[in-house]
C-alpha cells in the first residue's frame, strides 16, 4: 500500500502543471474528481482519523482506507485530463496520449485490487480494507471468512495470494509495480505467467507437440521403410539361399546315388578281391600240379588214344577231382608241398571249393537238383570256356584260379563240386561219329525234377556203380539239359567215379 501512495505523488505533481498550462480548456479537476469518486468511498474519505480516535480500527487499516481514496481521486483526475485533450483537440503527441492512457488504466487496476482486498460488513455492507478485522462505519467486527476473488478471472482465491492460481495474474508486477519478495525486479520469476503468456505457452507447446508427433511418425516412416528394404533385401538373399540349398540338396542327393552306387561296387570289389585272394594259385602250387601231370605219363600226345587208354585218360581226371576234394593222392609230390607250406595240397584245394558253394548258395538242406542247379549256374557264370594248345587236365584249384578250361575242366570241376555237395558223380568220355571227344558228367540219381534229361540205366561195365547214371552238361544250366540236337549225338567210351 505504501508503494502505491508513493508512486501517487509524482503523478499528482504532473497533472497540476498540466491543469496550469491548459486552465482555459480544461474542465474543473476538482469538479471531475468528485463526479469520478465512487459514493461509497466518499463516505470514508474523512474516516481514518475518526476510526482511529474512537479506537475502532488500527492506524494501518486507517492508513490503508486513506490511500484507496486517493487512488479513487486521483483515477477521476486522469479521465477527466485525457478527456479534456480529446474535446479541445489540443494537439499532443501520441507518446503523451499513450502514457495518459496507461496511467488511467493503471489507476483502474488498482482501485480494482483494493476494491477485491476490501472486506464488505455484513450489516452496513461497508467495504473494508483487507485484513481489518472491524468495520470502518459501525464497528461490527467483520467476518474472515469471506472469499477473495481474482479481477481478471474473478474466481475465489486466498486472502494472503499474491498471484492467480488460476489465471496467473500478478498483483504486484500488474497493479503494485513491484515483484514479489524474495524475487528480483529485472529477472521475473518463471512460475507468475499472464494470461497472454500462458496461451502463447500453450500455442507454442502444441506446436511443439505437432512437430514433434510430425517427427516421430516420420522417424516411424522413414524406419518402417528402412525395415521393409531390409526385409526386401533379406527376403532375396533368402530366397537365393534357398535356391542354393534346392540345388545342394539335389547335388547331394544325386551324390548319395552315387555313393550308393560306387559302395555296392565298392563291396563288389571286395567280394572279387576275396574270391582272387581265395582262389589265387601260387607258382609252387602250380609246379605241384605240373609234377603231378608229368608222373602220370599220359601228356606225350595229343590224342586220347596215343600211348594211353581213353580208360586210364578218364581215372586221371577223376584222380584230380578226388584230390581236389581233399582225399591224398600222389604222395610223393605231396611231401614237396608240404616241406614247402606246411600243409597239404589237398586241404588247401577242398578249402577252395568249399567256398565256392558258398559262393553258389548251396544249403545242407537243399535238395539234390537244387543244389545240382545252384552249382552249374555258379560254374557257367565264373568260368569260361577255352581250349587247350596241348591236351592236358587241370585240377579244378587251378580251374577256378584261371577261370577258364575245355570240357574235361568243366567236368572235373563240376564232379567234385557234387561229390562235395552230396551228390555220387562220375565223369564219363564221349565220342561222335565224326570221331570228335567230349567229356560230361554223370550223376546217380533217378530224375531231375520237373527237368528232362537223358539218362543210362546201368553203366556197371565200364565200372560205375548199379542204378541208373543221368548225363548232365556242365558248361549249360539245368533248363538244357534236354537238348535233343546236343545229347543225342554223344556215345559213352569210358567213366570213373569221383
Amino acid at each position: 500500500m505504501k508503494g502505491c501512495r508513493d508512486r501517487m505523488l509524482p503523478l499528482c505533481s504532473t497533472l497540476a502543471h498540466m491543469n496550469d498550462a491548459r486552465a482555459s480548456s480544461t474542465p474543473c479537476t476538482h469538479h471531475m474528481r468528485e463526479h469520478r469518486m465512487s459514493s461509497k468511498w466518499r463516505t470514508v474519505e474523512n474516516l481514518p482519523e475518526k476510526a482511529v480516535s474512537n479506537g475502532l480500527v488500527e492506524a494501518d487499516a486507517a492508513d490503508s482506507a486513506y490511500r484507496i481514496t486517493e487512488v479513487v481521486r486521483w483515477r477521476g483526475c486522469l479521465v477527466a485530463l485525457c478527456q479534456s485533450h480529446e474535446t479541445t483537440g489540443d494537439a499532443r503527441t501520441r507518446d503523451d496520449n499513450q502514457a495518459c492512457d496507461r496511467e488511467v488504466i493503471k489507476t483502474t487496476t488498482e482501485i480494482q485490487h483494493f476494491e477485491a482486498m476490501a472486506m464488505k460488513c455484513s450489516d452496513c455492507e461497508t467495504e473494508n480494507p483487507e485484513g481489518a478485522k472491524f468495520c470502518q462505519s459501525c464497528g461490527r467486527e467483520l467476518e474472515t471468512n469471506v472469499p477473495r476473488r481474482c479481477v481478471s478471472c474473478g474466481r475465489p482465491i486466498p486472502h494472503e495470494a499474491l498471484v492467480c492460481q488460476y489465471c496467473g495474474f500478478d498483483y504486484h508486477s500488474q497493479i503494485l509495480g513491484a515483484p514479489p519478495p524474495g524475487v528480483d525486479a529485472q529477472t521475473p520469476s518463471p512460475s507468475i505467467k499472464s494470461p497472454d503468456i500462458r496461451r502463447r505457452t500453450e500455442a507454442y507447446t502444441a506446436v511443439g507437440l505437432a512437430v514433434l508427433l510430425v517427427l516421430s511418425n516420420l522417424g516411424w516412416f522413414y524406419a518402417t521403410y528402412d525395415d521393409s528394404t531390409r526385409y526386401y533385401d533379406l527376403s532375396q538373399d533368402y530366397d537365393g539361399i534357398q535356391n542354393d540349398y534346392n540345388s545342394l540338396l539335389e547335388d547331394y542327393s544325386a551324390m548319395q546315388e552315387d555313393y550308393n552306387a560306387m559302395r555296392d561296387d565298392y563291396g563288389l570289389l571286395e567280394y572279387y578281391l576275396t574270391v582272387y585272394e581265395t582262389f589265387r594259385l601260387d607258382s609252387t602250387a602250380a609246379d605241384f600240379y605240373e609234377c603231378v601231370r608229368e608222373a602220370s605219363g599220359i601228356l606225350t600226345g595229343e590224342s586220347w588214344v596215343l600211348e594211353a587208354t581213353t580208360q586210364e585218360r578218364v581215372g586221371f581226371a577223376a584222380d584230380l577231382s578226388m584230390h581236389d576234394q581233399g582225399k591224398p593222392f600222389w604222395p610223393l609230390q605231396e611231401d614237396l608241398y608240404y616241406n614247402y607250406y606246411g600243409t597239404h595240397s589237398y586241404d588247401d584245394a577242398k578249402t577252395r571249393l568249399e567256398f565256392l558253394l558258398t559262393m553258389a548258395g548251396v544249403a545242407p538242406g537243399d535238395s539234390h537238383v537244387t543244389k545240382i542247379g545252384k552249382i552249374l549256374e555258379c560254374v557257367c557264370s565264373f568260368v569260361d570256356y577255352s581250349m587247350d594248345m596241348t591236351e592236358r587236365f587241370y585240377s579244378p584249384w587251378e580251374i577256378l584260379a584261371y577261370r577258364s578250361g575245355d570240357c574235361e575242366d568243366f567236368s572235373i570241376l563240376a564232379s567234385a563240386l557234387f561229390e562235395l555237395a552230396g551228390i555220387e558223380s562220375a565223369i564219363g568220355f564221349f565220342t561222335d561219329n565224326y570221331d570228335s571227344y567230349h567229356a560230361m558228367v554223370l550223376v546217380n540219381l533217378y530224375d531231375l525234377g520237373p527237368h528232362e534229361f537223358y539218362w543210362y540205366d546201368d553203366l556197371s561195365d565200364l565200372g560205375l556203380s548199379s542204378g541208373p547214371w543221368i548225363m548232365i552238361e556242365p558248361q549249360t544250366t539245368l533248363d538244357y539239359q534236354a537238348d535233343a540236337s546236343w545229347m543225342e549225338q554223344w556215345d559213352i567210351l569210358a567213366a570213373a567215379e569221383t
